[in-house]
């Protein structure tokens, strides 16, 4: 009946074949009619279509581990964009606040803006014992990004002991004196006088 109403029928299926083995078909019936158009028969086609399904269950299975793939990619990324967020604001915190540049400059601005979220570039502002004398200090770091901001917080550990040593051993301001302490602090950081160091 159902052939009859449309003429044609097309499924797929699991078929068995003569040799014992169950395979999918594309199965195709179409009816035609005799000259007075009556129902006057059928023809059936069985196509085996094993491969092809087999073939898209691979691709499904390989689109599913993309997709779970993905996802993983983007929760990696997504913490690390979240860490390099939040060491952001670790590295703005060293910042010198606005109030210590008002006490010294009627008219005075910052631009900070690194090349990514955190960079390589810092300034420092120190008011020394003296009420008349400050140190500004505007340091370009080796590399933009993660590397460039950790030598920044280097910087900054040794820019504290630097000023430490100023203040309590009232020495007098050297810029000369004051590069040759960083140059000579950071090797020791950085480990540079071992030949086999990494970071040199």
């Amino acid at each position: 009946q159902t052939i009859q109403d449309s003429s044609n029928i097309v499924r797929e299926q699991e078929t068995m074949f003569a040799d014992g083995k169950t395979r999918y078909t594309l199965y195709s019936v179409q009816g035609f009619k005799d000259s007075s158009g009556k129902p006057g028969g059928l023809i059936g086609i069985f196509t085996d279509i094993t491969d092809i399904k087999e073939t898209e269950a691979s691709l499904k299975k390989a689109m599913a581990e993309l997709e779970a793939t993905k996802s993983e990619i983007e929760c990696m990324h997504k913490r690390t964009q979240d860490s390099i967020e939040f060491s952001s604001l670790i590295q703005h915190s060293i910042m010198p606040p606005s109030t210590k540049f008002r006490r010294y400059f009627k008219d005075y601005f910052v631009i900070w803006h690194p090349k990514d979220i955190v960079g390589g570039d810092i300034y420092f502002f120190e008011e020394l014992d003296n009420e008349d004398e400050s140190l500004l200090i505007v340091a370009d770091c080796t590399g933009h990004g993660v590397p460039g901001a950790l030598v920044t917080m280097m910087v900054k550990a040794i820019e504290r002991q630097a000023i430490a040593k100023i203040k309590y051993e009232n020495e007098e301001i050297n810029v000369s004196k004051l590069l040759s302490f960083f140059n000579e602090h950071m090797k020791s950081l950085l480990r540079q006088d071992d030949d086999d160091s990494i970071s040199n």
